[in-house]
């Protein structure tokens, strides 16, 4: 059930809803996103939420990804020079 229909569906039946979103990256989990969350949550409810473990996974995958954009730009540098030393093609 998507997030409209559920307040829509709390606001029929009378039920008080509320929905926290936070702004994340579409392609990686954002453990980072997830515990501003609930902070806000914490704030709202005055529930308590141990957030650490989701801030040490945001460090990891952070770590992890920017590993994975330096092999990337070695890998587009090497590809972008075969490329540059190619004879070019000739049209008749």
């Amino acid at each position: 059930m998507r997030t409209l229909q559920i307040l829509k569906e709390g606001y029929k039946a009378k039920i008080p809803v509320l929905a926290l979103l936070s702004e994340c990256f579409l392609n990686y989990p954002d453990p980072g996103a997830s515990a501003s969350t609930l902070q806000a949550f914490s704030k709202i409810t005055g529930y308590s939420v141990d957030i650490q473990p989701l801030l040490e996974q945001e460090e990891e995958i952070r770590l992890r990804l920017r590993e994975m954009m330096k092999r990337t730009m070695e890998t587009m540098r090497g590809v972008g020079k075969e490329y540059e030393y190619t004879i070019p093609a000739l049209y008749v």
